[in-house]
Protein backbone atom coordinates (compact mmCIF):
# COMPACT_ATOMS: atom_id res chain seq x y z
CA UNK A 1 0.00 0.00 0.00
CA UNK A 2 3.16 2.61 0.71
CA UNK A 3 4.47 1.68 -2.18
CA UNK A 4 1.63 2.21 -3.93
CA UNK A 5 0.76 5.31 -2.18
CA UNK A 6 4.07 6.91 -3.22
CA UNK A 7 4.18 5.85 -7.12
CA UNK A 8 0.65 7.70 -6.72
CA UNK A 9 2.29 11.08 -5.56
CA UNK A 10 5.04 10.74 -7.81
CA UNK A 11 3.24 10.81 -10.88
CA UNK A 12 1.02 13.62 -9.65
CA UNK A 13 4.02 15.44 -8.86
CA UNK A 14 5.26 14.99 -12.51
CA UNK A 15 1.83 15.70 -13.65
CA UNK A 16 1.92 18.77 -12.11
CA UNK A 17 5.19 19.83 -13.13
CA UNK A 18 4.38 19.23 -16.40
CA UNK A 19 1.55 21.28 -16.39
CA UNK A 20 3.22 24.12 -14.61
CA UNK A 21 5.95 23.99 -17.53
CA UNK A 22 3.35 23.71 -20.60
CA UNK A 23 1.50 26.90 -18.69
CA UNK A 24 4.80 29.22 -19.18
CA UNK A 25 4.60 27.55 -23.19
CA UNK A 26 1.26 28.34 -23.25
CA UNK A 27 1.74 32.02 -21.99
CA UNK A 28 4.63 32.70 -24.37
CA UNK A 29 2.09 31.69 -27.49
CA UNK A 30 -0.03 34.27 -25.83
CA UNK A 31 2.67 36.73 -25.69
CA UNK A 32 3.19 36.47 -29.44
CA UNK A 33 -0.47 36.14 -30.73
CA UNK A 34 -0.56 38.53 -33.90
CA UNK A 35 -4.15 40.11 -32.50
CA UNK A 36 -2.92 42.40 -30.18
CA UNK A 37 -6.94 42.38 -28.48
CA UNK A 38 -6.07 38.82 -27.70
CA UNK A 39 -2.95 38.97 -26.48
CA UNK A 40 -2.10 37.95 -22.82
CA UNK A 41 -1.72 41.33 -20.45
CA UNK A 42 1.24 41.94 -18.54
CA UNK A 43 0.24 43.69 -15.76
CA UNK A 44 -0.79 40.56 -13.37
CA UNK A 45 -3.62 39.48 -14.47
CA UNK A 46 -4.70 35.97 -13.60
CA UNK A 47 -5.73 33.72 -16.14
CA UNK A 48 -7.28 30.56 -15.74
CA UNK A 49 -6.89 27.29 -18.30
CA UNK A 50 -8.47 23.82 -17.58
CA UNK A 51 -6.72 21.07 -19.60
CA UNK A 52 -7.84 17.27 -19.21
CA UNK A 53 -8.29 16.62 -15.75
CA UNK A 54 -5.59 19.53 -14.46
CA UNK A 55 -6.03 23.36 -14.74
CA UNK A 56 -3.14 25.78 -15.13
CA UNK A 57 -3.17 29.51 -13.67
CA UNK A 58 -0.88 32.14 -14.98
CA UNK A 59 0.38 35.81 -14.34
CA UNK A 60 2.98 37.35 -16.38
CA UNK A 61 4.79 40.74 -15.27
CA UNK A 62 6.33 42.88 -16.99
CA UNK A 63 10.01 42.76 -15.85
CA UNK A 64 10.44 46.99 -17.16
CA UNK A 65 7.60 47.37 -14.03
CA UNK A 66 10.23 46.61 -11.20
CA UNK A 67 13.58 47.71 -9.65
CA UNK A 68 16.13 46.74 -11.47
CA UNK A 69 19.20 45.89 -8.76
CA UNK A 70 21.87 46.52 -11.56
CA UNK A 71 20.77 49.82 -12.91
CA UNK A 72 18.47 51.23 -10.59
CA UNK A 73 20.18 54.55 -9.33
CA UNK A 74 21.05 55.13 -5.15
CA UNK A 75 18.12 56.87 -4.32
CA UNK A 76 15.66 54.17 -5.39
CA UNK A 77 17.73 51.50 -3.92
CA UNK A 78 17.76 53.05 -0.34
CA UNK A 79 13.88 53.57 -0.83
CA UNK A 80 13.97 49.71 -2.02
CA UNK A 81 15.95 48.57 0.77
CA UNK A 82 14.28 50.57 3.39
CA UNK A 83 10.35 49.06 2.59
CA UNK A 84 12.56 45.94 3.12
CA UNK A 85 12.65 46.88 6.69
CA UNK A 86 16.91 47.08 6.35
CA UNK A 87 18.57 47.76 9.33
CA UNK A 88 21.22 49.79 7.91
CA UNK A 89 20.13 51.06 4.64
CA UNK A 90 23.30 53.25 3.62
CA UNK A 91 25.11 49.52 4.14
CA UNK A 92 23.25 47.83 2.23
CA UNK A 93 23.30 49.99 -0.86
CA UNK A 94 27.24 50.85 -0.47
CA UNK A 95 27.57 47.48 -0.45
CA UNK A 96 25.62 46.78 -4.05
CA UNK A 97 27.39 49.09 -5.76
CA UNK A 98 30.52 48.26 -4.27
CA UNK A 99 29.41 44.08 -5.74
CA UNK A 100 28.27 45.44 -8.88
CA UNK A 101 30.78 47.72 -10.59
CA UNK A 102 34.28 46.90 -11.42
CA UNK A 103 36.53 48.70 -9.50
CA UNK A 104 37.99 47.96 -5.94
CA UNK A 105 37.40 51.48 -4.74
CA UNK A 106 35.51 50.50 -1.17
CA UNK A 107 32.32 53.00 -0.73
CA UNK A 108 32.25 54.87 2.61
CA UNK A 109 30.17 51.65 4.32
CA UNK A 110 30.43 49.08 1.60
CA UNK A 111 32.50 45.87 1.09
CA UNK A 112 34.85 45.00 -1.39
CA UNK A 113 36.79 41.04 -1.34
CA UNK A 114 38.99 41.63 1.98
CA UNK A 115 35.68 42.40 3.83
CA UNK A 116 34.04 38.98 1.99
CA UNK A 117 37.46 36.69 2.87
CA UNK A 118 37.48 38.57 6.55
CA UNK A 119 33.56 37.93 7.08
CA UNK A 120 34.65 34.01 6.45
CA UNK A 121 31.54 33.79 3.37
CA UNK A 122 33.97 31.91 0.71
CA UNK A 123 33.15 34.37 -2.32
CA UNK A 124 33.72 37.60 -3.03
CA UNK A 125 32.59 40.77 -4.72
CA UNK A 126 30.52 39.82 -8.67
CA UNK A 127 32.47 43.29 -10.04
CA UNK A 128 30.09 43.17 -12.78
CA UNK A 129 26.09 42.94 -13.07
CA UNK A 130 23.92 40.58 -10.85
CA UNK A 131 22.89 37.82 -12.67
CA UNK A 132 19.92 36.56 -10.99
CA UNK A 133 17.84 38.51 -8.16
CA UNK A 134 18.64 35.29 -5.73
CA UNK A 135 22.51 36.90 -6.56
CA UNK A 136 21.34 39.61 -3.59
CA UNK A 137 21.57 37.08 -1.18
CA UNK A 138 25.64 37.07 -1.92
CA UNK A 139 26.10 40.85 -1.69
CA UNK A 140 27.37 41.47 1.96
CA UNK A 141 25.40 42.36 4.90
CA UNK A 142 21.70 41.40 3.25
CA UNK A 143 20.28 38.89 5.14
CA UNK A 144 17.08 36.81 4.24
CA UNK A 145 14.85 39.30 5.58
CA UNK A 146 15.08 42.76 3.58
CA UNK A 147 15.53 39.94 0.21
CA UNK A 148 12.36 37.95 1.22
CA UNK A 149 10.41 41.44 1.46
CA UNK A 150 11.04 42.36 -1.68
CA UNK A 151 11.75 39.36 -3.88
CA UNK A 152 8.50 40.46 -6.24
CA UNK A 153 9.68 43.75 -6.50
CA UNK A 154 12.82 43.16 -7.88
CA UNK A 155 14.90 41.97 -11.04
CA UNK A 156 17.97 42.04 -13.38
CA UNK A 157 15.98 42.22 -16.58
CA UNK A 158 14.41 45.80 -16.44
CA UNK A 159 16.31 49.06 -17.23
CA UNK A 160 16.93 52.32 -15.64
CA UNK A 161 13.89 53.62 -15.75
CA UNK A 162 10.58 52.16 -14.73
CA UNK A 163 7.84 51.49 -16.79
CA UNK A 164 5.59 52.75 -14.50
CA UNK A 165 2.20 51.60 -16.67
CA UNK A 166 3.27 48.50 -15.61
CA UNK A 167 4.40 49.20 -12.02
CA UNK A 168 2.72 47.55 -8.19
CA UNK A 169 1.27 50.18 -6.09
CA UNK A 170 4.36 49.73 -4.28
CA UNK A 171 7.02 50.04 -6.85
CA UNK A 172 5.24 53.23 -7.29
CA UNK A 173 5.57 54.41 -4.22
CA UNK A 174 9.55 54.28 -4.28
CA UNK A 175 10.05 56.00 -7.54
CA UNK A 176 11.02 59.81 -7.20
CA UNK A 177 7.89 62.05 -6.85
CA UNK A 178 5.68 59.17 -5.91
CA UNK A 179 2.86 60.99 -4.05
CA UNK A 180 0.75 57.99 -2.42
CA UNK A 181 2.02 56.29 0.66
CA UNK A 182 4.02 53.07 1.07
CA UNK A 183 2.48 50.20 1.07
CA UNK A 184 3.53 46.60 1.75
CA UNK A 185 5.51 44.61 -1.08
CA UNK A 186 3.67 41.74 -0.36
CA UNK A 187 0.35 43.17 -1.43
CA UNK A 188 -1.42 44.49 -4.84
CA UNK A 189 -4.82 46.14 -5.26
CA UNK A 190 -7.19 44.77 -7.96
CA UNK A 191 -6.50 46.80 -10.69
CA UNK A 192 -2.50 45.78 -10.82
CA UNK A 193 -3.42 42.74 -10.23
CA UNK A 194 -6.10 41.90 -12.79
CA UNK A 195 -8.38 41.43 -9.89
CA UNK A 196 -7.26 38.96 -8.07
CA UNK A 197 -8.14 35.96 -6.81
CA UNK A 198 -11.47 34.59 -8.16
CA UNK A 199 -11.31 37.06 -11.10
CA UNK A 200 -9.16 34.91 -13.26
CA UNK A 201 -9.67 35.15 -16.97
CA UNK A 202 -10.54 31.67 -19.07
CA UNK A 203 -7.92 30.94 -21.57
CA UNK A 204 -9.40 28.94 -24.62
CA UNK A 205 -7.61 25.36 -24.39
CA UNK A 206 -7.70 25.07 -28.35
CA UNK A 207 -5.54 27.97 -29.13
CA UNK A 208 -4.67 29.43 -25.80
CA UNK A 209 -6.63 32.70 -26.64
CA UNK A 210 -8.34 34.82 -24.40
CA UNK A 211 -12.01 36.76 -25.49
CA UNK A 212 -10.59 40.33 -24.76
CA UNK A 213 -12.07 42.10 -21.41
CA UNK A 214 -13.89 44.48 -22.08
CA UNK A 215 -16.38 47.40 -20.12
CA UNK A 216 -19.87 47.98 -20.87
CA UNK A 217 -19.82 50.13 -24.38
CA UNK A 218 -17.28 47.28 -25.40
CA UNK A 219 -14.43 49.43 -24.90
CA UNK A 220 -11.04 47.55 -24.03
CA UNK A 221 -10.22 47.84 -20.30
CA UNK A 222 -7.51 49.42 -19.09
CA UNK A 223 -5.47 46.58 -17.88
CA UNK A 224 -6.37 45.01 -21.60
CA UNK A 225 -4.38 47.41 -23.18
CA UNK A 226 -1.38 46.21 -21.41
CA UNK A 227 0.36 44.48 -23.87
CA UNK A 228 4.56 42.90 -24.30
CA UNK A 229 6.00 44.24 -27.61
CA UNK A 230 9.35 43.59 -26.50
CA UNK A 231 11.62 43.23 -23.63
CA UNK A 232 11.62 40.75 -20.63
CA UNK A 233 8.34 39.60 -19.03
CA UNK A 234 7.97 37.19 -16.00
CA UNK A 235 5.71 34.60 -16.23
CA UNK A 236 4.83 32.12 -13.03
CA UNK A 237 2.64 28.84 -14.43
CA UNK A 238 1.31 26.88 -11.55
CA UNK A 239 0.11 23.77 -12.46
CA UNK A 240 -2.52 21.93 -10.32
CA UNK A 241 -3.74 18.24 -10.58
CA UNK A 242 -7.20 16.99 -9.95
CA UNK A 243 -5.88 15.26 -6.61
CA UNK A 244 -4.40 19.00 -5.75
CA UNK A 245 -0.68 18.66 -6.00
CA UNK A 246 0.23 21.74 -6.99
CA UNK A 247 3.92 23.07 -9.03
CA UNK A 248 4.99 26.07 -9.60
CA UNK A 249 7.66 27.10 -12.27
CA UNK A 250 8.43 30.94 -12.61
CA UNK A 251 10.33 31.63 -16.09
CA UNK A 252 11.58 34.78 -17.65
CA UNK A 253 11.00 35.24 -21.01
CA UNK A 254 12.37 37.88 -23.67
CA UNK A 255 10.07 38.62 -26.48
CA UNK A 256 10.96 39.90 -29.85
CA UNK A 257 14.71 39.37 -29.44
CA UNK A 258 16.82 40.83 -32.33
CA UNK A 259 20.75 39.94 -32.46
CA UNK A 260 23.65 40.60 -34.82
CA UNK A 261 25.25 36.95 -36.15
CA UNK A 262 27.56 36.20 -38.54
CA UNK A 263 24.78 36.69 -41.55
CA UNK A 264 23.54 39.88 -40.29
CA UNK A 265 21.06 40.77 -37.71
CA UNK A 266 18.97 37.92 -36.88
CA UNK A 267 15.20 38.02 -35.41
CA UNK A 268 13.84 35.48 -32.66
CA UNK A 269 10.45 35.21 -31.26
CA UNK A 270 11.31 34.67 -27.53
CA UNK A 271 14.38 33.85 -25.99
CA UNK A 272 14.11 32.05 -22.10
CA UNK A 273 16.04 34.19 -19.61
CA UNK A 274 14.94 32.31 -16.39
CA UNK A 275 13.89 29.22 -15.73
CA UNK A 276 13.23 27.94 -11.66
CA UNK A 277 10.88 26.09 -9.24
CA UNK A 278 8.78 28.92 -7.66
CA UNK A 279 7.74 28.93 -4.14
CA UNK A 280 5.10 26.69 -3.13
CA UNK A 281 6.59 24.03 -5.64
CA UNK A 282 5.03 20.35 -5.92
CA UNK A 283 3.69 18.87 -2.87
CA UNK A 284 1.75 15.18 -3.00
CA UNK A 285 -0.87 15.04 -0.87
CA UNK A 286 -2.08 11.58 0.52
CA UNK A 287 -5.51 10.80 0.49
Amino acid sequence: RSSRQLARNLSSAAQARALADGGVHVAIAGLLEPDIARRLAIDGTPYRMDLGEGRIFLTLRDERGKIDLNRSPRAVLAALFDAAGADDVDAIVDALLDYRDADENRRPSGAEDNDYQASGLGHCARDGPLETVEELRRVFGVTGTPYDGIADAITVHGGRRVNRASATPFVLSLLPGAGSPMGDPREDDGEASGGGDGDAVEIDGDGALITPATTEDGQPTRRSRRRARRGAVGIRAEGRTSSGVVFVRDAIVRVGVRRRGRDGREALPNEILAWRQGRGGAAAVSE
